[in-house]
């Protein structure tokens, strides 16, 4: 049988909420699910581990225990603590132990570099990401137009190369990654059904600017009619209720209207802004974006969005850019 082994570092952390003695536990147990540390091997003395570890002795005492209580090693009498399985036994600590390991590995990552727990989890997720290679990665949207813009957005803050990805294409993406708004999920889940691993959701919001064009526009007398105009109800629907959170509702009144026919005959009426859904947007002529009364309902993708992304695919931030 072998030796005790020369102990290995373990580093443990004396901020954490997690006590030494299950720091130390979780540590082993890893080594020996791996294979670091072999079945009938001896683990280092009580000693040895206190010298090596910088704990006490009963620390280490109650770390082989919470071991043994597992099935992991035996201590036995003038042999020392021996290994005698490679997984866990089912035991009732069992989950114990894994959930103070998740706390253990979140404290070490919030004390070390500063990371909270759905950032860690994004930092592993990563791990099984696709990779974002030279091809660039497409953002989806239902129009060309809005899809180009979420994707100039990204690229003007992150060493990313981005391409706009409408849905109207009867074709699918490339292989790899993508991003698509939460509101075409189903659109996605239906289309391509193969795909929801590669797809990475986002959530998005009306722009800062549209807000203060639109506080604008209700400085006028009385209060200012709005006549959001898309294609779909649905789609109507959860835009309006996007515009009505940036607005207040006293000084404002905000009223669907779902464009069947061509926009080219869009009756324009005085007294009244017409808000287009970007889709809609991008097929109104010139003249008609031209107008004082007429206004793209811009999105923009939040920066905790943002951050989110560039943490799941790596991205690194432009020069210049805090």
């Amino acid at each position: 049988m072998p030796g005790p082994p020369k102990p290995k570092r373990i580093a443990t952390d004396r901020t954490s909420s997690v006590p030494l003695y299950r720091q130390i536990a979780e540590a082993l147990r890893y080594k020996i699910a791996t294979g670091e540390v072999p079945i009938d091997a001896r683990l280092p003395t009580i000693t040895q581990g206190s010298r090596a570890w910088k704990v006490n002795l009963h620390t280490v005492r109650r770390a082989y225990a919470e071991l043994a209580a597992d099935g992991m090693v035996q201590m036995q009498r003038g042999r020392g603590t021996i290994v005698t399985a490679r997984a866990p036994a089912t035991h009732p600590t069992s989950r114990e132990g894994v959930a103070a390991f998740v706390d253990w590995i979140s404290s070490r990552a919030a004390s070390e570099h500063g990371l909270s727990r759905t950032e860690l989890a994004d930092l592993i997720a990563l791990t099984d990401a696709p990779a974002n290679t030279g091809r660039g990665i497409n953002v989806i949207e239902c129009s060309a137009h809005q899809a180009e813009d979420l994707a100039r957005e990204l690229s003007a803050h992150w060493q990313v190369k981005t391409r706009g990805w409408s849905l109207e294409r009867a074709d699918e993406p490339g292989a790899g990654s993508f991003i698509a708004t939460y509101f075409h999920y189903n659109d996605i889940r239906r289309r391509w059904p193969h795909r929801m691993k590669d797809a990475a959701f986002i959530s998005i919001r009306p722009s800062a600017g549209l807000g203060q064009q639109l506080r604008s526009f209700g400085r006028r007398k009385g209060p200012l009619e709005i006549r959001l105009v898309e294609r779909e109800e649905t789609m109507a629907s959860s835009i309006a209720s996007d515009i009505k959170a940036i607005l207040p509702s006293a000084r404002y009144r905000l009223e669907r209207d779902v464009a069947k026919g061509r926009l080219n005959d869009f009756n324009f009426k005085e007294g009244r802004l017409y808000l287009f859904s970007p889709r809609l947007w991008a097929a109104l002529g010139d003249a008609q974006r031209s107008l004082p009364n007429a206004l793209e309902v811009i999105y923009e993708i939040p920066d905790s969005e943002q951050s989110r992304l560039a943490r799941h695919f790596g991205w690194a931030r432009r020069e210049g850019e805090d």
